[in-house]
């Protein structure tokens, strides 16, 4: 797996890191097929895991907990987040110092660690993102977090970045989202590593897209309609990367949203195949042609 500085924190992250949430996380899914998921990466060189306390109904960090349990993490960057708390079933938004804090311990409790190694905020607060950040970067000195990060895009990102306290953002940039270009020159002008989220744009763009075979495909389209419908029509205009020779469309997604600034992408899967197919692709480069192509099109 071919290794990248992630900013200037000096430590070397995997072009590919795994996310470890939504369909993944949740008990309906075999923890035997997500611990093998998980292995697959690790196995394969990813030194990156991306999860969050309000992730697969509050499941995620407890189940990455139970499958790193005996590994040896301290190679590894393990990313979560605070911010969003699920209470009663309902995911609600705090960032005051105590509800963080609070939460840090929380997640440090149910991934089994002394120290979580990468913490974002996920998303900001209309108010109090100062508060929020100082609150981070005492944590950090402390101990309890190693670096501190955001996730989160548009004009908040614009916020984050202008404060120039982050080690690392988190951020959408795919075929679809091609304008974060911008934040993506600027995060890496200001030093920040920087993790791309969502990179296979919700596979809007497949010709399989519509193709249910499996319970985790309904699950995803149910999810694709509901969060992204106005969406569906842009995906489609990119129908043209299921047809090219010798490559398959989510290796070109993938490559594309790796940025020549970029640290890593990020990218979750639950099946054994697309794990594979996924790690493969980044041992190929996306032709400079080919990117050419895809930024052309409006």
């Amino acid at each position: 797996m071919h290794m990248r500085p992630l900013g200037q924190t000096g430590f070397s992250i995997s072009a590919m890191g795994y996310g470890c949430g939504g369909y993944w996380g949740y008990d309906f899914f075999n923890e035997r097929t997500a611990s093998q998921l998980v292995h697959m990466a690790l196995d394969a060189g990813v030194n990156f895991l991306d999860t969050g306390a309000s992730y697969s109904g509050g499941n995620a960090e407890i189940r990455l907990g139970r499958i790193l349990k005996g590994v040896d993490t301290s190679h590894l960057l393990i990313g979560t987040k605070a911010g969003t708390v699920l209470y009663n079933g309902r995911l609600l938004k705090d960032y005051s110092s105590t509800s963080l804090r609070q939460q840090v311990e929380a997640s440090l409790q149910r991934l089994g660690l002394e120290r979580i190694p990468l913490l974002q905020l996920h998303g900001l607060p209309s108010q109090g993102l100062e508060e929020a950040l100082a609150e981070l970067s005492r944590l950090k000195l402390q101990g309890k977090v190693g670096l501190i990060g955001v996730s989160c895009d548009g004009k908040a990102l614009d916020t984050a970045l202008s404060l120039n306290v982050l080690d690392v953002v988190m951020l959408t940039y795919n075929i679809l989202h091609k304008q974060a270009a911008r934040q993506v020159k600027l995060a890496y002008a200001r030093g920040c590593g920087i993790l791309v989220k969502s990179p296979l744009a919700h596979t809007l763009y497949s010709d399989e897209l519509f193709n249910i075979r499996k319970a985790t495909d309904i699950w995803y389209l149910l999810r694709v309609l509901k969060n992204y419908p106005g969406q569906i029509w842009e995906g489609r205009k990119y129908r043209f990367i299921n047809k090219l020779k010798g490559w398959s469309s989510h290796e070109v997604a993938l490559l594309y949203a790796l940025h020549e600034n970029a640290s890593c992408v990020v990218t979750g899967t639950t099946d054994i195949a697309n794990m594979a197919t996924n790690l493969q692709a980044f041992n190929r480069e996306l032709p400079v042609e080919l990117r050419a192509i895809i930024d052309a099109v409006k």
